[in-house]
Order: structure tokens, then C-alpha cells, then sequence
């Protein structure tokens, strides 16, 4: 009938620890080897420069009270001059502009 097989006692290779050799190999060799940096692209960069530090805007205060006079940072002006000194202050700040405008009753001469 069948006929039984003898068993042999061979020698298996057991290949886990072999394989875990070969990863730490791996590993020492990836981590002692100097990379090449690759220069990538040359880019000439702009200089810094310095800005113009904006000097803080003046105020200018424009009062006229109902019975006419006119006042020009708390300083009375009679309206005749009131023009001078607004371009006297205008040519002192370049940025000057006018922002607000309350109310102006309207006086003789303008």
C-alpha cells in the first residue's frame, strides 16, 4: 500500500535574522553617506533698502463761530489771511489734504 516516508533530519535556514541584517545594513549605509546638496537655482536677490520714514501728518484746526471770527489752531486770523497761512502750512507738510468740512457760514471776501 503506501509506503511510509522516512522523515530526514535536515537543517532549515531560518532567514529572519538574515533579513534583519540586511535592514540594519541598510540603515548604517543610508545614514553614513554624505548626500550631494544639489545647487538648485541661482537667484540674485534684490538689496535691502531703507524707506522713507513718513513724518506724522499736522493737524491743522479750521474754527468759525457764528459770529464770524475765524480761528486757526485756537489762533484768532482775520479771514483775509486765512488763505496765506493755509498755503504757508501747506507748503510745509507736502501731505497736506483737507478732510473734513463741518460747516462754513459764509463771510465777506472768499
Amino acid at each position: 500500500m503506501w509506503a511510509k516516508r522516512k522523515k530526514t533530519k535536515g537543517s532549515l535556514l531560518d532567514i529572519t535574522p538574515l533579513v534583519d541584517l540586511v535592514f540594519l545594513l541598510i540603515i548604517f549605509f543610508l545614514l553614513s553617506t554624505t548626500f550631494r546638496i544639489s545647487p538648485g537655482i541661482r537667484i540674485d536677490l534684490p538689496e535691502a533698502s531703507s524707506q522713507k520714514i513718513q513724518k506724522e501728518r499736522k493737524e491743522i484746526t479750521l474754527s468759525v463761530e457764528k459770529s464770524g471770527a475765524v480761528y486757526l489752531d485756537k489762533d484768532p486770523v482775520e479771514p483775509e489771511a486765512l488763505l496765506s497761512r493755509l498755503m504757508v502750512s501747506a507748503q510745509e507738510d507736502n501731505n497736506t489734504t483737507l478732510s473734513k468740512v463741518i460747516g462754513v457760514p459764509a463771510l465777506g471776501g472768499w
